[in-house]
Formats: structure tokens, C-alpha cells, sequence
């Protein structure tokens, strides 16, 4: 229970503020700030590093929770808020006769937040016509830019992220993200996403702050990329791409022949494994699946589908979600050329989700869920690529088999793995595995949470913020 004194968020890393901060006011209508404006797209601090530092090949902590029910998948808080009684007059939110207000977001120092607050979007609301574009870090609404602006700057511990500040955000609709880099938004008040936040990878095309997927002959990118086949047999190397991994490994792609299954194989399309911290600090999507290999084909093979974006949102009040946040993996590409077998790319991973409030309620999901494995084709033109993952705990289903086509892996829901392809039909070509999950993260000091989720999530280390 919050009583008096100061409310503190204990997360991984942390870093004291360096100056005194005052609370912005102000109210807005939708799509209109009430703080300062700016003309032209934020200026970056520098080009954005796709793959950050090495992460830890294992959690930090208890590891992940794997559940064998996603269905009924409650979140579970991974850090909580305590009272830590009188703070330094330098604080995020602001002081109070000498008290700190809120606590101190994850992957924020006080050089970024110094940056953003004073571009403060005020109270905004967002619907389906609106977007955040990472790479400008602005919000546009249709393709028309708004005054609503943020400031791209680098994480504590790894790659840069487009940061935005908020006195309160409602999204009545699904918002759409956009850009290469990371999206942290920053709330003074409260957090309500009635509709829906799309972080989510399209294909071959990476979520913000995901890693796209591998291109004709090349493992996906990122350090859970799925993995590409190699074979002594030329006649027998045109396998499936292996999906992408993150918080639950890809999973692999099948190969053209049983030649290649044996002693001959070199190489074999396994899917991607498990990296990053469960703290997500530093916050960053998920990895892409693995092309298809090109043998002896008459045409390229299909691409890999792209890793999940990653978003966080960091509410000094509550964070409440009745629709959903999707950060999934994008699915796998097939190759239809019609004279030839073609194989089919792996499916993405997962991306990464991180909340963090006093109280994080609501009906909806939370979803960081694989995209599907594509089919490969015995000289067909009819076979199917992978689903993009769903913003709920049903599978991406993997590309259709058939007489003809070799049915790729499911992407990963739950807790899961992504699932291998099938074994490949009569002279044809193999498919692409399905992309496992990614990370999410509750901070929250709530005994009742509501939210359900489909990803990996695990119990945080609480680590109390020095005293400068």
C-alpha cells in the first residue's frame, strides 16, 4: 500500500536526476500540445546501433515463467513501488516540502529527460489515424506531422531510443508505431489505452527497435537471428529459414532433402535462441527469422519475417488497457515462381513490452507473440506466407500445406517455442521454422492485476535508487 513520503520505482539500472524539474501543466485537445512546439523533426543524438551491446544469454534474475496455459496467462508484477521516505530536492516529477514525486522510468537518465520534458505534448489523445514515427520522433496523425514532438537520445545501457513526455495519453484507437528505434513514453499522470498500440513487425519489415529479417541466402538479424542451411548437396539445399528467437528460441526450418538430414548436412536452419535481460534494460525488439536457402532453385527463395518492435510506457498514476499492446513478430515470406522449388523464410520473434505504474489495470492483452513460419513450394505458385503474429494468445499460423506445399512452423504464444516446419512434400522445397516470443515487464505495486499477456515475463530484483 502507498502511504506518505516518497513513491519510488526500484528498476535495474538507474540514474539520479541532475537538476530541479517542475511539473508540467497544461490541457490540450486531441492531437494538439500544450507545451512548447516544434517546427521540424527532432534532432537526433546519433545514428541508431540496430544490434546495442552484447546482452546476457540468461536472465538476471529467476528466469523466465513459462506458461503452459497462455489462455488464462495473468501478469504477474515483476518489481513493486515502496515508500523510501525524504528525497533530494532534485527530482523527476518534482518535490513536495522536500519529498519526491513518482519514481524514476526505467532506461531514462537525466540527460534524456532533461531533452524531453520541456517538448511536453500535454494531455493528447490519439486514434486511428495517429502514429509515432521513431525515426523523426514525432507524432503524425495521417501523414500530416504534429506539434507533438519527442527527442531520440541513448539509453543508459545500449542503444538510442525516441522518447516522448506526457502529462496524461489516452489512445482511444489502435495507434500505429513506426521507425527503426525504440519507443518510451513518458506520462505524468495516467495512461488509458482503450483501443490498441501496434508495434508489431509486417513481413519481412522489423518492428521499432526490431531487427529485420534475413534476405535471400542470410540468417535474420539480430543476436536471436534465426539460422540459414548449408549442404554438401547442391540438389538438395534449398531448406526453410530458421525463425527468429528472443525470450523462447525460433524454431527450425525443414530441409529440401533427406540427403541433407544426414551425415552430408553442414550446417543445419535452427531457429534463433534466447537473449536479453528479463529486465529489458536496455529496451530492444526482437530478432528476424532466417531467409530461405537459394541452391539450386531457378529464383530466389522467400525472406525472413521481421522481430517485434519495443515500446515501454512509464505512468507516475495507473496505466489502464481495455484493448490491447502488440509487439509481434512479423511472418516469414514463400517464393512462388512456378517452375522450381522454392523455400520459404523463417518467422520473426517477438518484440518487447515494458510497464511500469502504480497500478496497471484493464480486460485487455498484452501480446508479444512469434510470426509464423512460410511454406516452401515444389513448383507451385500457391503457397502461403506466415501469419504476423496476433495481439492475443492465438498463434501465427505457419504457411498452408497442401500436396504441394511444406507447411511452415507456428509462431511461438504463451511461453512457448516456436514450432519447426514440416518435413517437405514430394520435390519440394523446405519452409521456414516459426518465431518464438519476446520479453515482457510489469513494475507496478498493484495486488490485483487484470492484464493478461502472451510472452515470457519473470519476477524483478528490486534495487533502491541512491541518494545523490
Amino acid at each position: 500500500m502507498l502511504s506518505g513520503g516518497c513513491h519510488l520505482l526500484f528498476p535495474f539500472q538507474v540514474d539520479p536526476p541532475d537538476g530541479a524539474d517542475a511539473a508540467v501543466d497544461g490541457a490540450a485537445a486531441d492531437y494538439r500540445a500544450d507545451g512548447p512546439t516544434a517546427d521540424g523533426p527532432a534532432k537526433q543524438d546519433g545514428p541508431a546501433k540496430r544490434d546495442g551491446p552484447q546482452l546476457d544469454l540468461a536472465p538476471p534474475d529467476a528466469g523466465p515463467v513459462v506458461d503452459s496455459d497462455p489462455s488464462s496467462d495473468v501478469a504477474k508484477p515483476d518489481a513493486v513501488l515502496l515508500d523510501s521516505g525524504p528525497c533530494p530536492t532534485a527530482c523527476i516529477w518534482g518535490c513536495t516540502a522536500g519529498m519526491c514525486k513518482g519514481f524514476w522510468p526505467s532506461n531514462t537518465n537525466s540527460m534524456a529527460l532533461a531533452a524531453v520534458k520541456p517538448l511536453s505534448c500535454g494531455t493528447l489523445t490519439l486514434n486511428s489515424t495517429s502514429s509515432f514515427d521513431t525515426q523523426q520522433c514525432r507524432v503524425f496523425i495521417g501523414t500530416t506531422p504534429s506539434t507533438c514532438v519527442g527527442k531520440i537520445s541513448a539509453q543508459p545501457t545500449g542503444p538510442s531510443a525516441c522518447y516522448f513526455y506526457f502529462k496524461t495519453l489516452n489512445i482511444t484507437s489502435t495507434a500505429k508505431v513506426n521507425g527503426g528505434l525504440p519507443l518510451i513514453l513518458l506520462v505524468e499522470k495516467m495512461a488509458v489505452i482503450s483501443g490498441g498500440l501496434f508495434a508489431g513487425a509486417k513481413g519481412h519489415e522489423a518492428g521499432p527497435g526490431g531487427h529485420p529479417g534475413g534476405k535471400v541466402n542470410l540468417k535474420g538479424d539480430g543476436l536471436g537471428g534465426g539460422g540459414v542451411c548449408t549442404c554438401i548437396h547442391k540438389s538438395a539445399d534449398d531448406c526453410g529459414g530458421g525463425g527468429g528467437g528472443y525470450a523462447s528460441v525460433g524454431g527450425p526450418g525443414s530441409a529440401e532433402g533427406a540427403v541433407c538430414l544426414g551425415s552430408a548436412a553442414t550446417v543445419g536452419s535452427v531457429g534463433g535462441t534466447v537473449y536479453g535481460k528479463a529486465s529489458l534494460t536496455p529496451l530492444e525488439g526482437g530478432s528476424g527469422g532466417a531467409a530461405g536457402h537459394y541452391g539450386d532453385a531457378l529464383g530466389p527463395p522467400g525472406l525472413g519475417g521481421g522481430g517485434g518492435g519495443a515500446v515501454q510506457i512509464s505512468a507516475q498514476t495507473s496505466i489502464t488497457i481495455g484493448g490491447a499492446i502488440s509487439a509481434g513478430g512479423g511472418g516469414g515470406h514463400a517464393a512462388n515462381y512456378g517452375s522450381d522449388p522454392r523455400a520459404g523464410g523463417g518467422g520473426g520473434s517477438g518484440g518487447a513490452v515494458l510497464l511500469e505504474a502504480p497500478l496497471i489495470s484493464g480486460g485487455g492483452w498484452v501480446a508479444v507473440n512469434g510470426g509464423g513460419g512460410a511454406a516452401g513450394a515444389a513448383a507451385y505458385t500457391g503457397c502461403q506466407q506466415g501469419e504476423n503474429a496476433h495481439p492475443d494468445n492465438v498463434p501465427a499460423k505457419g504457411g498452408n500445406p497442401s500436396a504441394k506445399c511444406t507447411a511452415g512452423g507456428i509462431g511461438a504464444v504463451g511461453g512457448s517455442k516456436g514450432a519447426g516446419a514440416a518435413s517437405p512434400v514430394a520435390l519440394g522445397a523446405g519452409a521456414g521454422g516459426g518465431g518464438g516470443v519476446g520479453w515482457i515487464r510489469f513494475n507496478w505495486s498493484s495486488s490485483k492485476p487484470t492484464v493478461s499477456h502472451s510472452g515470457n515475463s519473470s519476477q524483478g530484483t528490486l534495487v533502491q535508487i541512491p541518494t545523490p
